[in-house]
């Protein structure tokens, strides 16, 4: 997890010790470089090491030259990723927009099938009131009709 624990520390005892294992990081580390270099992956749990004696002058940069060119170089691609992840975040916006408004249609199909069915009844118990008013008035009509010659009938007498 610690490449100088582990390449220099714990094979520097193996090399103090008479050299009986595996120390060819420690003898490494110890060589005549102009730099050595240690870097952890946290995330992944790997290491590296980087050994040069040939530097010249004219690629050396500071840590913050180095900062400055990393990030020159990572902008463009958060730039995208951030653009991406805004695309996506909207998608995700509109799904649940667009699973609401399904809801909301499915609801209202729903509630269109429940009212037209009370159209229906309406218009069947409205038919059945037609023929009721109809066999009233007829049979009002007949009544009257009995009752009118009844009386003429009387009248005779």
């Amino acid at each position: 997890s610690d490449p100088l624990d582990g390449w220099y520390t714990a094979e520097k005892a193996v090399y103090d010790a008479g050299g009986n294992g595996v120390t060819g990081h420690y003898t490494n580390c110890m060589g005549d470089y102009d730099y050595v270099g240690l870097t952890t992956n946290e995330s992944t749990g790997t290491s590296a090491a980087d050994f040069n004696s040939a530097r010249e002058s004219g690629t050396q940069v500071s840590v913050d030259e180095f900062e400055a060119a990393l990030n020159s170089y990572v902008a463009p691609y958060e730039t995208a990723l951030n653009s991406a992840k805004v695309t996506y975040d909207q998608t995700v916006a509109d799904q649940s927009a667009i699973t609401a408004a399904k809801q909301t249609i499915a609801g209202c199909k729903n509630a269109y099938t429940k009212a037209n069915n009370k159209v229906k009844k309406i218009k069947k118990i409205n038919k059945q009131l037609a023929k009721a008013k109809k066999a009233y008035q007829k049979a009002l009509k007949a009544s009257r009709k009995k009752t009118s010659h009844k009386k003429k009938a009387k009248h005779k007498k």
